[in-house]
């Protein structure tokens, strides 16, 4: 989205969100904070999981208000949170008891797209330079991957390293990680925003912020099978905007006033859940590590932190979790 951080000052400074369902009675009794769920080898993602079983309903489990707001967020192997700071304009890397370090000063006020690649280094996008960054995980220091895309936006990232962007023009860009180089693979009249992978990290999704999904198989970088709709979700109100996806194939995309939308590999489109009335650029999985369920889903609210609910349901194991540094 390309509109959200400029009525955070307003979100901030003048009162809070509506209380989310369940959130009063979750400040009245102790959280105990969760262990680590991850104890197989990272690269094999969980096999116990009936997803012919019906899923739960969702619940509401606890604000992680020390959060900064981002326009988006990404979990790493090492059980931090990564985002680019709207408050502080760096990027920044949070623990679980709200242990908060910034990472890299003054990068932007309006980054977007943020996730981790498979060797623990970070990839950013800077849509005000129309640029995709590569950030060292040991050092801070940052290399330009690509430069000339239109307000590049969201990012997903392969099971080989490959990095896809999305961008206000429509069209969906693959970046080599190591040398920067670009291919535009898809292009359309719409602008796109969310991206994610299914599980079997060949099959890429896309949505555009009026509420289209797209699809196409990729592998190895390149397009097996050609694009097309999947499926096409009402827009209520505001914009469309981050897209993520469970182990079963099941896709989650958040609209930019609340409503998390489910989408079925069939394309069946149904109201998953609705948050309160305030701004929601992102959301992803817990990455099971650090005390972030992998079955617990994370949306970045704008005015209030890190929104966490309990959807029973693992997410699609993360590239990242390929490689533990």
């Amino acid at each position: 989205m390309r509109l959200y951080w400029a009525p955070l000052c307003i979100l901030v400074a003048c009162g809070q969100a509506d209380d989310v369902p369940g959130q009063a009675e979750s400040a009245e009794t102790d959280v105990e904070i969760p262990t680590d769920d991850d104890t197989s080898d990272p690269e094999t993602p969980p096999t116990a999981f009936d997803c012919s079983v019906p899923a739960r309903d969702p619940t509401f489990v606890r604000t992680h208000d020390y959060v900064e707001p981002s326009e988006d967020f990404g979990f790493d192997a090492d059980g931090f949170v990564w985002g680019m700071s709207i408050a502080t304009d760096g990027l920044v890397r949070v623990a679980l008891d709200g242990t908060t370090e910034m990472f890299v000063p003054n990068i932007s006020d309006v980054g977007r797209g943020t996730r981790i690649l498979p060797d623990g280094d970070i990839v950013v996008a800077i849509p005000e330079e129309g640029a995709i960054y590569r950030v060292d995980r040991s050092s801070g220091a940052l290399s330009l991957l690509l430069a000339n895309l239109s307000e590049p936006n969201g990012i997903a990232v392969g099971a080989d390293g490959f990095i896809y962007a999305t961008s206000l023009d429509g069209k969906i860009t693959r970046i080599d990680p190591d040398n920067g180089g670009g291919l535009t693979l898809f292009e359309s009249e719409r602008s796109a925003d969310g991206i994610t992978f299914g599980p079997d990290f060949e099959r890429l999704y896309w949505n555009s912020e009026t509420g289209e999904v797209y699809t196409a198989v990729v592998r190895d970088g390149l397009v097996v099978e050609a694009l097309s709709l999947l499926a096409t979700a009402e827009i209520r109100t505001g914009l469309m905007d981050g897209m993520t996806a469970d182990i079963c194939g099941n896709l989650y995309m958040i609209e930019s006033h609340g409503t998390i939308y489910k989408i079925a590999e069939d394309g069946t489109v149904s109201v998953f859940m609705e948050m309160p009335s305030s701004v929601y650029p992102a959301l992803n999985f817990g990455s099971g590590v650090g005390g972030f369920p992998s079955d617990h889903l994370y949306v970045m609210d704008l005015g209030e932190g890190l929104q966490e609910i309990d959807v029973g349901i693992p997410g699609r194991t993360g590239a990242y979790l390929g490689a533990r540094r």
